[in-house]
């Protein structure tokens, strides 16, 4: 929000806001199943990778510019940023492998996210503008920042080898 390169003639109070509410909402999964086996066993792996990247860039910015404002009952500029990311990342594998050899089985996951929020929040009266109030009216600028990041991430892994034995007898 701005008034840039004018003359204000107020009767009153002069107000300007500028707010962002910037929201990302992410969610980002995996899955992996390997399964193996045979008379002579098996050999079974399973990895899952989830990743979430997720980045807010912006400006918020409420400014007098090169700008006169003749008398005023208060002059307030006000800029907020309220950017949100949440972000849940997820990933299960699960491998089994086996039979009358054995069986070798592995399982991995992996879970992540980078999130970042870059703001310039700002409220200026800048570039010899002249601001004048009367009967004591205030001036006021007000710059806040309160943006969150929420990351989750989630993982599980199974193996399971078995081996299946046989036997042999005899009857007499």
């Amino acid at each position: 929000a701005s008034i840039t390169g004018s003359t204000v003639d107020a009767g009153g109070a002069v107000t300007l806001t500028a707010t962002d509410d910037s929201t990302i909402i992410a969610d980002a999964g995996a899955g992996a199943l390997a399964l193996a086996g045979g008379t002579g066993g098996g050999a079974a792996g399973a990895v899952g990778i989830s990743v979430a990247i997720n980045d807010i860039n912006a400006t918020v910015i409420a400014v007098i510019d090169s700008t006169t404002v003749n008398p005023a009952a208060s002059v307030g500029l006000s800029a907020t940023s309220n950017a949100t990311i949440t972000t849940i990342t997820a990933v299960g594998t699960a491998a089994g492998a086996g039979g009358v050899g054995g069986g070798t089985a592995f399982g991995g996951a992996g879970a992540g996210s980078g999130n970042t929020i870059d703001k310039s929040v700002e409220a200026l009266i800048r570039n010899a503008s002249i601001v004048t109030t009367v009967n004591g009216g205030s001036v006021s600028l007000t710059a806040m920042d309160t943006s969150t990041i929420k990351a989750n991430a989630g993982t599980g892994a199974l193996a399971i080898a078995f081996e299946i034995g046989t036997a042999a007898g005899r009857e007499k």
